[in-house]
């Protein structure tokens, strides 16, 4: 017998935590590197162990301050909110995070990625369900209004195509719906005359 699913929220909540945990272990592993990469005391002088610290240190700090900025924009995307700008605020934090580390940089931008891709949906089920479009013309309409607000969201190397296609021919199943629904009602009315 099949288990009923657990509720969109308890799934979302642990989605969020998955994606929270994947990016801990991601830099917990970067830092981990940065420390067998770089050498220390037993490699040679004080000074290298003393940079392999100050280097751990900074890497810290970055992720740290990463996270703190995503954890924000996480908040306003669980509060059913686009982010303003999120391309443009994700691009900076994977550079900085780059800057550090190129390790730490992709770990960050994969929990970015997770961010966008939740605000991407938002986007599209709010453009499908403003209005049924009642033909072709509506729906690129639709497809135009998607596109400009979604290239806000779109960051460094997200693509805005699967969501786009999704829109899309959710749309054009609308219309498609609308019309047989139209054409229906206008051979009930014949019959009945």
């Amino acid at each position: 017998m099949a288990r009923p699913c657990p509720p969109s929220a308890s799934r979302e909540r642990k989605l969020r935590f998955g994606h929270l945990g994947l990016l801990i272990a991601a830099c917990c592993a970067v830092v981990l590197s940065v420390q067998l990469t770089i050498p220390g005391p037993a490699h040679g002088t004080a000074d290298a162990g003393q940079a392999t610290r100050v280097s751990t240190q900074g890497m810290a700090a970055s992720l740290e301050k990463a996270m703190a900025e995503i954890q924000s924009m996480e908040t306003q995307v669980n509060d059913g909110k686009l982010v303003p700008k999120f391309g443009e605020q994700a691009a900076a934090i994977i550079a900085e995070a780059r800057s550090v580390a190129p390790e730490l940089g992709k770990a960050v931008e994969g929990a970015l990625e997770a961010l966008f891709l939740r605000q991407i949906a938002v986007l599209r089920q709010q453009v499908a369900s403003a209005a049924v479009p009642e033909d072709l013309d509506a729906v690129a309409s639709s497809e135009a209004q998607f596109m400009q607000q979604a290239v806000e969201l779109s960051g460094p190397v997200w693509s805005l195509e699967p969501e786009r296609r999704r829109l899309r021919a959710s749309l054009e199943r609308q219309v498609q719906t609308s019309a047989a629904l139209a054409e229906e009602r206008a051979r009930a009315a014949l019959a009945q005359r």
